[in-house]
Order: structure tokens, then sequence, then C-alpha cells
């Protein structure tokens, strides 16, 4: 069974329960957002989130935290990166233009991607972004072409794979050898850099890696942290070629369950930094300045998603199903990755959660299962149903799959609520086809 300070490990800061008994969030009561901008409702709380930018910012200075826009990003959520001085790493020229039409500065943009357009490139050439990822020699070559075209330079990192063994799902491993990401360390990486650094109008200013997501463990970010160093100190021998910048990517886990135990962000960076500069030291070889792309770690936990509960069905001796009115259009981890999460009544956050429920999305799949042992009260259809830890990879990943509107993304602080995505309608679904 699980209690409220139990599920309280898994809210975001300000959840609370208010005077009606409700889940409170950033001073709102979830029965009021929901009435006014119905479900399912992807709930911020904007202070959580503003704290885990600061922990970031404080633990490796501003300037060095890009904020990885695929965990999720609107151009109304932009001026709160700017507002809290971290950069943005964008992994397309969708995320690229999202952030510019919300007047994020370029000059605080890395752009990622494993195959680039022309037309990304040359946004991001055209805007000045800080830094493109280089993916590939060909990308280097398409990077170099049009960026001779505008007869400009372009700064840039070189995406390596390092072999290093990530301990999570395989689908969020991106730094082994067999990856779609970078190039592998040794013969590949060494000819990738030759090439770069004879390019007249690419700028090599370092190296970057990111070993997958979700990792609890910190020994595999201080070896990936090892290992680059001394890449770099074997470049430097081999060529003289001074790289100054170490970007380590994202990774860090969050909690879904209240078991879960994630690392702190002050001791990820004790840890990296420490490994940086012991391997700097050991091969005798300049300190890189040292960056970082946190996404789920950051926004993951400062949201909740606030569904109706809908018909309940009991199949005997198996299970109870709940239906929710959202599912995989609004959360497609749990199929896709058996992702776990927590789930809590949000109408009486208090009562015992003391009974076990599939909780079933009302999309045309059986696989349409946001939990097969969810705990939860004896529920009712009407109640709200919150779900913890939804800011990462659902709203970004959500779909109109059977046609169904993509739910309304709120911020909420201080009692104050402020729209950071509308809610779709019917008509919304069809404006392309007119």
């Amino acid at each position: 069974m699980s209690g409220w300070s139990e599920l309280r490990r898994v809210l975001p800061a300000t959840a609370d329960v208010g005077e009606a008994g409700r889940l409170t969030i950033g001073g709102c009561d979830v029965e009021e957002l929901v009435r006014a901008h119905g479900t399912p409702l992807f709930v911020m709380d904007e202070e959580d989130f503003r704290s885990r930018l600061s922990a970031y910012r404080d633990a490796f200075g501003g300037e060095n935290v890009h904020y990885a826009a695929k965990a999720f990003l609107t151009s109304t959520l932009a001026p709160v990166l700017s507002e809290e001085g971290v950069g943005l790493d964008c992994a397309s020229g969708g995320e690229l233009y999202t952030a510019l039409q919300g007047g994020f500065d370029p000059r605080r943009i890395v752009l990622h991607g494993n195959n680039k357009s022309d037309e990304e490139l040359e946004l991001a050439v055209d805007s000045a972004v800080y830094r493109v990822v280089i993916d590939s020699v060909h990308e280097l070559e398409q990077l170099e072409r049009i960026a001779a075209s505008r007869e400009v330079a372009v700064g840039a990192l070189l995406r390596i794979a390092p072999g290093i063994e990530a301990h999570t799902h395989d689908y969020l491993k991106t730094a082994i050898e067999d990856t779609k990401f970078g190039v592998q360390l040794g013969e590949g990486a060494r000819r990738a850099i030759d090439l770069a650094a004879r390019a007249p109008h690419v700028e090599l200013e370092g190296i970057h890696c990111h070993i997958g997501s979700q990792v609890f463990d910190l020994f595999p970010f201080e070896e990936a942290a090892r290992v680059l160093v001394a890449f770099l100190a074997e470049m430097r021998r081999a060529t003289g070629l001074e790289l100054p910048e170490l970007d380590l990517g994202g990774g860090l886990g969050i909690a879904y369950l209240p078991s879960d135990e994630p690392s702190a962000v002050s001791e990820l960076a004790k840890s990296v930094l420490g490994a940086v500069e012991a391997a700097a030291r050991e091969h005798d070889t300049p300190v890189p300045v040292v960056k970082v792309e946190p996404g789920r770690s950051v926004v993951g936990p400062s949201m909740v998603t606030l569904y109706r509960a809908g018909t309940i069905k009991e199949v005997p001796g198996i299970r109870t199903y709940l239906a929710v009115d959202g599912g995989m259009s609004d959360n497609i981890r749990p199929a896709l990755y058996g992702a776990p999460y927590t789930f809590l009544s949000a109408t009486r956050p208090q009562a015992p959660h003391d009974r076990t429920y599939a909780i079933a999305g009302k999309l045309c799949e059986s696989g349409d299962l946001l939990s097969k042992d969810a705990r939860l009260p004896d529920v009712q259809p009407g109640e709200l149903v919150a779900v913890a830890a939804t800011g990462a990879y659902c709203y970004a990943m959500s779909s109109n799959y059977n046609r169904l509107p993509r739910p309304g993304v709120v911020a909420v602080r201080d009692g104050a609520v402020r729209v950071l995505a509308r809610r779709e309608t019917w008509d919304d679904l069809v404006r392309l086809e007119r």
C-alpha cells in the first residue's frame, strides 16, 4: 500500500493536499485546473523546474549547461530557460526553430542530430548557433559545404561513441559500439578530427558523448570522462591540436517510483569533474571545460499528468482494468520501453492506495496500458488520477493516434496558471487537410 508520504517522493516540490482534500500543485487545485483546461492535462510545477535548472547551473556553471529540448520544449518555455541562464540543446531543426520562435539566444544553442538535413544545418549556420555537434564524416563535409557557401566559420563538436556500457534499457543506450550515434572511438574518431582540423569553415572546439538515459550509476559517466580525456591527450600529442571542450551529454536518472534512488546533481558534478581533472593530470594535458545536457532530470519530476477515470472492468481472478481518457497517445513510454510510473488519486491523495489496477488507455490497441499494477484507492468513475514524473518524453512524443487531440500543458506557480501549450481541438486535427 502506498501512503501520502511515500507518494510525495515522486511528486513535484510544491505538491500538497489542499483544504478540499485534493491534490494541489503550485498552490492550484487540480480540479480547478482540469475544469479550465480539460483532461488529460500536463501540469508543470514551475518552481520545481526552475530549482532543478538552478542545481545544474550551480554545479557546472550556467554557460556549461544546455537543457535538452527533446525532453520537453515549447516556445513558451524558452523564456524560462533564458531567465535561468542556461543554454539549450536541440536535437532537430524543428526544436531549433521552436527555440528561436521563443526568443532564445542562438548563441547559447547546440544543435544535435544523427542525420541533419541541409535545411537544418542552414538554419543553424544562418542563426549562428553556439555549436553544431557533428555526428559523422558525411555531416562534417555537409557542414563545411554550407558554411563555405555563407563564407562563415561554424563552431563544432565531434560526437564520439566511446563504447561505455550504461546500465539502462537497450533503446536508451547511445554510446556503445553498436549505435547509430557518433563516430567510434579510435581510428574513426582520429580520421574525423583530422578532417575537421583541415576544414576551413569548421572550427572544431571539442568532443561530445552521451552514454544513455535514465542512468543511476555514476561510474559510467566517470569512465566516459576518463576515456575521452585520454583521447584528447592522445590527439594533442599526435597533432598538437588542443580541443578545450568536453561535452558529456545528459542521462542522469530520476525517480519514477518511490523506491528509486537517483543521484543528486551535486554528486554527478563531483564525480565527473573529479574524473576529468584526475585524467588530465594523469595524461599531462589541459583540463577541458566540461559541459552537460540535462533534460529528463530537470523536467521529468517537475510535471504530472491528470486523467479522468472512466470505465472500470473487472476480469474475475485476473485483474481489474481502470480506463482513463488518455493513454499511449500522450505517454508512449510504457508501451515502448515498459517504463514504470507512480499513480495516485488526485481527488483523494491521502486515501489508502490499497487496490491494484491495470490502467488502460482509450486507444484502440491492446498494448495501450499505462500500468499493469498501479496502486490506487477504490477509484470511482469521474475521479482524477494523477501520474507522477511525466515531464520528459510524454508530451514531446505525443501523437494524434485515433484522432485524439493532444493534451494541454500548463505551468503553475504561487497560485498562478500559465498555458504553455493549449489543448488541441477536433478542428486542429484537420487543419492541415483543408
